[in-house]
C-alpha cells in the first residue's frame, strides 16, 4: 500500500473494515496507539509518550515534500456504526480530535484509527535520540490473524472447496442496507433485486457472485435480519 494522496469520506462499514484490516496488516504503516506503546517502553512514561507522539505528528516532520500531511484517519471497525468517515488528518484536526475523544472515553479507539508511515517514525526517533526499533511484527494486531499462526495438523479438518466470494463482508453490507432502507416495499422502489444491485455497487468486487448464488444467501440472511429487528 503506497502513501495515499486522496481524501475519502462516508464509507460503508464493510468497506471501511476491509480497508482497516489491509492497513493494519501493512508493514509500511503503524497506528499511533501502537507507536505510543512502543515508545513507552523507552520512556517508561505513557503520558510523556502520548505527548511526544502528539508533538511529532503535529510537526512539519510528518508532511511530504509538497506539504501534504502524511497522517491518515481510517476508523477501526465498529459494530455500532453502519458507515465510517476517513480522511487525511491535519495537525489542527488531530489536536482537536484527541481532546474530543478523550472526553468521551474513546481516545484509545481514535489512536488505533490514526496511521502514519513507519519510516517517518523511524526517522523521527533517530533524530530525537530515542533508541526505538520498529520491527515488522508491530503491525500484527489482535484483529488481524498473524500469518505465522499455525494450526497443529491433528486439529486441522479436511479442507473443503474455498469460497472465492467474501460472503461475510457481503452479508454486512446487506444488513447495513436493510437497516437504512427497512423492509421491502415496491411502492418505495425497494425490492430484493434493488438490494442486490445496491450491495454490489457499494462493494465494488472485482469478481462479484452470480445472482442465483446471492439469492441463496439472501434466503438465509433476511430471516436473520428480520428476527433481529423484532
Amino acid at each position: 500500500m503506497s502513501e495515499p494522496d486522496y481524501q475519502f469520506r462516508d464509507y460503508p462499514r464493510a468497506i471501511a473494515e476491509r480497508a482497516w484490516r489491509r492497513l493494519a496488516g501493512n508493514h509500511q504503516w503503524i497506528c499511533l496507539d501502537r507507536f505510543t506503546a512502543i515508545l513507552s517502553k523507552t520512556t517508561n512514561d505513557e503520558a510523556l509518550s502520548h505527548d511526544l507522539v502528539k508533538a511529532a505528528v503535529c510537526s512539519q516532520f510528518f508532511c511530504g515534500p509538497s506539504g501534504r500531511r502524511l497522517i491518515l484517519f481510517l476508523p477501526k471497525p465498529s459494530p455500532y456504526s453502519r458507515r465510517s468517515e476517513a480522511w487525511r488528518v491535519t495537525a489542527a484536526e488531530y489536536a482537536d480530535s484527541t481532546k474530543r475523544f478523550a472526553r468521551i472515553g474513546l481516545l484509545d479507539w481514535y489512536l488505533q484509527s490514526v496511521w502514519a508511515p513507519v519510516r517517518l517514525f523511524e526517522s523521527w526517533c533517530s533524530k530525537k535520540g530515542y533508541p526505538v526499533h520498529l520491527p515488522d511484527s508491530i503491525v500484527e494486531t489482535p484483529d488481524v490473524p498473524s500469518k505465522r499462526a499455525v494450526t497443529p495438523k491433528e486439529l486441522q479438518g479436511k479442507r473443503g472447496p474455498r469460497d472465492k466470494h467474501p460472503w461475510d463482508v457481503i452479508k454486512t453490507t446487506v444488513f447495513s442496507l436493510m437497516d437504512s432502507r427497512g423492509e421491502f416495499c415496491p411502492a418505495r422502489g425497494w425490492y430484493q433485486q434493488k438490494l442486490i444491485d445496491r450491495a454490489l455497487d457499494e462493494l465494488g468486487l472485482d469478481n462479484p457472485p452470480d445472482i442465483s448464488g446471492f439469492k441463496r444467501h439472501l434466503a438465509r440472511w433476511l430471516p436473520e435480519w428480520r428476527a433481529a429487528r423484532k
